[in-house]
């Protein structure tokens, strides 16, 4: 019988699906002798360890990514906001209007400021504040004001609950949140 290398072997069985069987079959070895090795050895409890620690390191690596594709999600939404904010410090931002004009070499295009203010920027800009405010309390797990209401309300009946020591259980929010008396 040929040199057998049972450190292959065993690499293979603790860090592939492979079945013994198959290692059998593969290097040409007896069942057997590949049974009693990985029991001697203990192949199984090697494999999951093996497994746990890629879990693991896949756990941790995904993690990372997750939280590096967050802080740059947040970072471009603070941006966002920061540019729609500096917008709104500009006191001509909703007088100024594009304006087509027509000459005798065509058709330009130019912006002029008026008296009037453009009502249809002022509900755009709005809109986009309300998004970017939505966008920003999600990513940073701030409640809105609906949550905030329901929140006080909870703690109001647990604050009567205990001066009247009857027993009460408040259940509010989507991850189930609960305070109880």
């Amino acid at each position: 019988m040929p040199d057998i290398n049972w450190e292959d072997i065993k690499t293979e069985y603790v860090t592939t699906n492979i079945s013994k069987t198959k290692l059998a079959e593969k290097y040409g070895v007896p069942m057997g002798q590949v049974q009693y090795r990985s029991m001697a050895e203990q192949w199984s409890q090697l494999r999951r360890r093996h497994r746990d620690r890629v879990m693991a390191k896949t756990s941790d690596r995904m993690a990372d990514e997750a939280a590096e594709r967050m802080a740059r999600l947040m970072g471009s939404t603070d941006k966002l906001m920061d540019a729609a904010l500096d917008a709104l410090d500009d006191p001509k931002q909703f007088y100024r209007y594009i304006v087509k004009e027509k000459d005798e070499d065509g058709t330009h295009t130019t912006e002029a400021v008026f008296d009037k203010a453009d009502t249809k920027a002022m509900k755009d800009m709005g809109a986009v504040l309300e998004k970017l405010t939505g966008l920003t309390r999600d990513l940073y797990g701030l409640p809105d004001r609906e949550q905030e209401l329901r929140e006080q309300l909870a703690r109001r009946k647990l604050e009567q609950a205990e001066k009247n020591a009857d027993g009460i259980e408040v259940v509010f929010g989507e991850d189930g949140e609960m305070w109880s008396v």
